[in-house]
Parts: C-alpha cells; sequence; structure tokens
C-alpha cells in the first residue's frame, strides 16, 4: 500500500478506470507522502540514485539523493490525475509543500564517482559557469501542463514560485511551503510563468496549468538562474499538498492544526 498519510477527512478517490477528482467538501486537508514504503511505492521521486532511509528524516524515514551530478536537484510527482496532479481548481488546492535537508554539495568532487548526470540547459561539468552562488540557493516549486505532449517542449505550460533559501549543509530539515491559490483566474502575485505555452498571456498560461497539473516539482533553486554543477546529497521528507473549500470562492477555509507553518513561500 502506497503510504500517503492524511490530516482531517480523506474521501477515497472514485476508480473507475480514471481516477476521478474527488469532492473535498468544507474542510481543509493535508495529504503527505511520508516514504514508509517500499521506494516503488514512494509517490515523488529524484531518480536512479533515490534510496530510502528508515530514520533521520522529519521525522522518520526520508528520500536519500546521493552522489548526484547536476545544477539543480528536484523531486517530482506525476502521471495519471490523483492526490498530487490532475484539475487544481477543481480539487481545490491551495498549498504545497516540502521538507529539506541538505548534507552535502561540492562543485571540488565532481571527479567523483555519481550515479548518473543531469545537467540542466546543455551544460556539463567542464562548462559550467558561476552564474550564481551556490548558497543562494532558494527552494521552488514548478507546476507543469505539457500538454500531454512530453517529447515536445515547445508547448509546455509552467508556472513557477520562487521560495526561501535553502539552508547551508549541515542546517538539518527546513519546511517549504508555497501558496498555490488555484480558484484565482489570473497569475497570482508570487508566481512566473516559464516555457512557450504557446504564445498564451500569463493569465491563460496560469489558468491552463491550474485546469489540469500533470507534473508538480519541488527544485532547490531558481529554475530561471544557471548554477555551477555540483554533486549532491540531500534529503526530502514530507511532500504535501493542501486543499480547501473550493469552485472558485477564494479561501474562506475551515483552518486545523498543522506542524507546517503555511504560506510560507514568499
Amino acid at each position: 500500500m502506497r503510504v500517503v498519510r492524511t490530516i482531517a477527512i480523506m474521501i477515497a478517490l472514485l476508480l473507475t478506470g480514471h481516477v476521478a477528482a474527488p469532492c473535498w467538501g468544507h474542510t481543509v486537508k493535508y495529504a503527505f507522502e511520508t516514504f514508509e514504503g517500499t521506494l516503488e511505492e514512494a509517490s515523488w521521486r529524484s531518480g536512479p540514485a533515490d534510496e530510502i532511509v528508515a530514520d533521520g528524516g522529519n521525522p522518520g524515514a526520508f528520500l536519500h539523493v546521493a552522489s548526484v551530478v547536476t545544477d539543480a536537484t528536484s523531486i517530482a510527482a506525476s502521471g495519471p490525475p490523483w492526490i498530487w496532479t490532475g484539475t487544481y481548481r477543481n480539487m481545490g488546492v491551495i498549498e504545497l509543500g516540502v521538507d529539506v535537508e541538505l548534507f552535502g554539495n561540492n562543485s571540488k568532487a565532481l571527479d567523483s564517482p555519481a550515479s548518473f548526470e543531469l545537467i540542466g540547459d546543455g551544460m556539463t561539468a567542464e562548462n559550467a559557469t558561476n552564474d550564481a552562488r551556490s548558497e543562494d540557493r532558494p527552494v521552488s516549486l514548478e507546476l507543469i501542463n505539457n500538454n500531454f505532449t512530453p517529447d515536445d517542449p515547445t508547448d509546455d505550460c509552467i508556472v513557477v514560485q520562487v521560495g526561501k533559501k535553502l539552508p547551508k549543509a549541515g542546517g538539518g530539515w527546513g519546511s517549504y511551503n508555497f501558496h498555490v491559490p488555484s480558484y484565482m483566474t489570473s497569475l497570482p502575485s508570487g508566481w512566473t510563468v516559464r516555457a512557450a505555452c504557446g504564445g498564451l498571456s500569463p493569465d491563460a498560461v496560469w489558468n491552463k496549468v491550474m485546469e489540469f497539473v500533470v507534473e508538480a516539482r519541488f527544485v532547490l533553486g531558481d529554475p530561471d538562474v544557471q548554477y555551477p554543477v555540483e554533486v549532491w546529497d540531500v534529503g526530502f521528507d514530507n511532500p504535501r499538498i493542501r486543499l480547501g473549500k473550493n469552485r472558485g470562492t477564494g479561501p474562506s477555509l475551515t483552518e486545523i492544526d498543522s506542524p507546517w507553518p503555511s504560506f510560507g513561500g514568499e
């Protein structure tokens, strides 16, 4: 069984060949991934270097991503619509979040064996430039609608919110929460648009993504900034989604107790 815990009452998804958008009612709810199952059951992944570590998370088990050579490590949830993807506006999504601990990142260790390479923007370890200081990295949230053409980036629609800075290595777990006002019909403050998206206006891009999120991704960095390629050792825990009273009426919500501060993406 996939390990996804919920706070408050979570209404079961209806399985009829496709996963229907749930009717969430009027109660604010969290669903979050604890990584207490097997790696194959994990709903959020980074890549082949992933492993689940039973202790040391925030709390308990966590997803450990080590010896990865990249300019910006990330984790993502994608696939058929269920808890993390789908019709955010109909679902009443108001917030996503994740906990991150940086164990180490070192550009001088590029000669060491690495599990795999994921180099962005055509960069390599040899030609990477220090266009941004690694210690100034934020944690960002990308929400993506690729028009169901994953091999054609020209029609991708992506909205991004850049959050607070990643702590230095050894600084412990940090929580990052991002306000996602899916009920809004214009691009909210704090959000930007990436990718061509067929030349749509920023407001049209926001609406298209809120109507169907194909992939949600937490990125260690600002996706619009070029960073040096480094060897990464990082932990992720409690990727989460928050749902409230929806249907375009704004955040008239019944609050619940939560271990995370809300709307901390500024």
